[in-house]
């Protein structure tokens, strides 16, 4: 019920999406982690309240990326636009 619910509320959520400059395939090691929601807002506590609820750690060659269960491919999208360099304020 719990995983249900949290993809609904991820469905109906609008995600930013990303400007055609980051929005490619990431060429550095990516690392993706799909965990709860509670678990989300320990790792990424700046994203707390925003919609999609992911967030991305760029390292020198590689990107973590932390998506709740359920994300949607457009919430995967944009963060993969944050490991390819787009800024946390989503300028363009």
């Amino acid at each position: 019920m719990k995983r249900t619910l949290v993809a609904l509320l991820l469905a109906s959520c609008s995600v930013k999406s990303p400007p055609a400059r980051y929005d490619h395939p990431y060429t550095g090691r990516l690392e993706v982690r799909h965990v709860p929601r509670q678990v989300a807002e320990d790792i990424c506590p700046f994203s707390r309240g925003a919609t999609g609820w992911g967030c991305a750690f760029l390292r020198t060659s590689s990107c973590l990326i932390i998506l709740v269960e359920g994300a949607s491919p457009e919430v995967l999208q944009h963060e993969i636009a944050h490991c390819n360099g787009w800024p946390g304020d989503h300028t363009p």
